[in-house]
């Protein structure tokens, strides 16, 4: 995990960006940025985390949550999508199986087992994430 850290996407992002302002403001609010992918990322536990594709998709979560998101144009995510991949391809887990660490959603949350319960999990299905959801509006 430690090959494939945010500081190489952040490099990696920088250097692709073609205008010069979503440069200085990614300059300017990295150090930020990286605080909230970090905190995200301690939020874990045992509970969450039994194997490596969870571990793996937790790290890609927060970085999608941090980075990702902020993208708006098709070029970009889509050159993000790869890059992830191949940050991991290079760190060391090229073995994994593509299919379950690109699985929709990939979502975590500290309500995944319901509200009231604040454990920071994954999203298992989309199914499951309206059920929160309309728990949540009925409370």
């Amino acid at each position: 995990m430690v090959q494939a850290d945010i500081g190489t996407l952040c490099e990696k992002l920088l250097l692709k960006s073609r205008d010069l302002n979503k440069i200085l403001l990614h300059t300017s609010l990295l150090d930020f940025k990286l605080l909230c992918y970090l905190q995200g990322m301690l939020y874990s536990t045992s509970e969450s985390i039994t194997n490596h594709t969870e571990l793996i998709r937790l790290w890609m979560h927060e970085a999608n949550r941090v980075y990702g998101d902020k993208l708006v144009d098709g070029n970009d995510l889509e050159n993000y999508e790869k890059l992830v991949l191949d940050t991991l391809k290079k760190g060391g887990f090229e073995d994994l199986d593509e299919g379950e660490l690109f699985s929709k959603p990939l979502i975590y949350c500290h309500f995944a087992e319901g509200i009231g319960e604040a454990k920071y999990l994954p999203v298992r299905s989309w199914e499951q994430l309206t059920k929160i959801l309309r728990e949540g509006t009925q409370s």
